[in-house]
C-alpha cells in the first residue's frame, strides 16, 4: 500500500491491521513519502503507480503480475480482493506510457 498523512490512509492501515490478522500467506507493506530512505517516489514510479493518489493498493504476485485495488479500503473488501486475485478473476495491472 502507498500510503501518506491524509484520513483515508490512516483509515486504510487499519484495516491493513485487520487483513494482517486474516491473511496468513499474504506479506503486507506499506510505503510513504517520509519511510527516511526517499524511496517512496521511486517505488511508486518503477510499480506505475500514482503518489498523488493514496491510499493505493497494489497486488504483486509471484510471477511479477500486478493487480490494483479500487473502491473503498476495508479489512473485507481487501480480503475479498485477496481471493479474487488467487482465483484469477481479477485482470492484471499493466504500466505503460501515457498516450503521446
Amino acid at each position: 500500500m502507498f500510503a501518506s498523512d491524509n484520513e483515508a490512509s490512516t483509515n486504510a492501515r487499519e484495516a491493513f491491521k485487520q487483513l494482517d490478522q486474516t491473511e496468513t500467506d499474504v506479506l503486507l507493506t506499506i510505503s510513504e513519502p517520509n519511510d527516511g530512505h526517499g524511496l517512496f517516489d521511486r517505488l511508486a514510479e518503477y510499480l506505475g503507480v500514482n503518489p498523488e493518489n493514496t491510499p493505493s493498493v497494489l497486488y504483486l504476485g509471484d510471477k511479477q503480475d500486478k493487480y490494483n485495488f479500487e473502491g473503498e479500503i476495508t479489512g473485507d473488501q481487501l480480503s475479498t480482493f485477496i481471493s479474487k486475485v488467487k482465483a484469477g478473476e481479477i485482470e492484471q495491472f499493466l504500466k505503460s506510457a501515457p498516450i503521446p
